[in-house]
């Protein structure tokens, strides 16, 4: 059968979908994505055909096609970035695959969690469609972005009833990758929420490591990233080096594509900058991860066993924080006093400074609960179906053509 997969053009998009595309391909099936042109070699680079579809940019690079992301703080350009997805990006990704599924003829089409216009299409021309889930479930979050009739005008306009919006993004098949114990316990999953492994947390080889890594002191190795998108805080990463530059470890950062690692000045040598490292293969050589919160790094890091320090950025990498605290998997720390209070206290997440670095560094290395409970969730994580079992769910939701409800009698 034909899959297309739709995707917003970005990395933490694609990266979760890159295992279940393979996956299918193994079996015989043949897979396409639509994104945005320029991230189109991105996926050809990953061994996907690609059609040129939505928009035309790169979330990492939002001020190049919309330059008032320029002037913009983290925050509103993460709020810059969800009224893209929502609007722009939803309606002209909508519009192209529209003509492509005419043309293409796919069986089915499986979107990427934060691209819309996919399932408004699937929903016009009657097609099953399902989810890659990398997120939390929380309706007032939802709501405050105005998401349901920003939806409600989508569907409108391809002449599907406005109302109800918000049961079409899992209305088939959400194909969960939070696990279980890590969503929100107040806010059940949809009902077609099926728990999946993150595969994409797996696969990199020591090869595919710069060769100083192995050369490392046999000492406590520090990770240290903030993606792909919030990236260029350099305020954050100067309190984090300079909390670590006093500690006896390893440091090993990457900083992403868009900023040269010498913006990060003279560091000691203890302190190793790249733009890029496989996380799969890097990361079994850590001990501790430092983060933004962002659901790749944070699975990535829990699939491996390893604590966390969060210093959330914007967006929803607060809600990781949150049940990163009550999980017990790691520390917080914030930019400032008071952020995020929705989510956490201040008692419970300090400023973000060098000596919070070094206590949060310090505490997660010499308290043993905090791995412990990090290995609970890496063997919650191991023990989900993976993306051969999701490929049966989608072959069976291709041959059905009706919801596939989940049936646990722990839900």
């Amino acid at each position: 059968m034909k899959v297309l997969m739709t995707t917003q053009p970005g990395l933490g998009h694609l990266h979760p979908m890159v295992p279940l595309a393979r996956a299918l391909q193994e079996t015989g099936h043949t897979v396409a994505f639509a994104c945005a042109a320029a991230f189109a070699p991105r996926v050809e680079a990953a061994g996907f055909d690609a059609f040129a579809a939505g928009i035309d940019w790169i979330e990492s690079r939002v001020e190049e096609s919309f330059p008032e992301a320029r002037s913009l703080d983290a925050e509103a350009r993460s709020a810059l970035i969800s009224e893209i997805f929502l609007d722009d990006a939803a309606h002209q990704m909508a519009y192209d695959v529209l003509e492509l599924c005419r043309q293409w003829e796919p069986a089915l089409i499986v979107r990427d969690h934060f691209e819309y216009g996919g399932c408004v299409v699937a929903e016009a021309l009657d097609l099953p469609h399902a989810v890659v889930g990398i997120e939390f479930f929380i309706p007032e979050y939802l709501s405050r972005l105005g998401m349901e009739p920003k939806l409600a005008y989508l569907r409108s306009a391809y002449g599907l009833p406005p109302y109800p919006a918000m049961e079409m993004l899992t209305r088939y098949l959400h194909l969960a990758y939070l696990p279980p114990s890590y969503q929100f316990p107040q806010f059940p999953a949809p009902p077609t929420s099926h728990p999946t492994r993150p595969d994409f947390c797996q696969g990199a080889t020591a090869a595919e490591l710069p060769g100083w890594l192995a050369e490392l002191p046999d000492r406590p190795t520090v990770y240290v990233t903030l993606g792909t998108v919030f990236n260029r805080a350099t305020e954050i990463f100067g309190a984090i080096l300079e909390g670590l530059a006093t500690l006896p470890i390893n440091a090993v950062v990457t900083v992403g594509r868009t900023l040269a690692p010498e913006t990060l000045g003279p560091l000691p040598d203890h302190i190793r900058v790249e733009r890029y490292i496989p996380q799969a293969a890097l990361l079994p050589r850590c001990d501790v991860v430092i983060t933004h919160g962002g659901f790749n790094t944070t699975m990535a890091a829990l699939a491996q066993g390893l604590p966390v320090v969060v210093a959330p950025v914007s967006a929803h990498h607060p809600l990781h924080a949150r049940r990163c605290l009550d999980l017990g998997v790691g520390r917080v720390l914030l930019r400032q006093p008071g952020l995020f209070s929705e989510h956490l206290k201040p008692e419970e997440a300090p400023v973000l400074t060098a000596e919070s670095v070094r206590e949060a560094v310090q505490a997660v290395l010499r308290e043993p609960g905090y791995r412990a409970a990090a290995q609970r969730l890496a063997d919650e994580m191991r023990s989900l179906p993976d993306s051969t079992a999701a490929v049966h769910l989608l072959e069976r939701l291709a041959r059905e053509r009706r919801p596939l409800p989940y049936e646990s009698e722990a839900r």
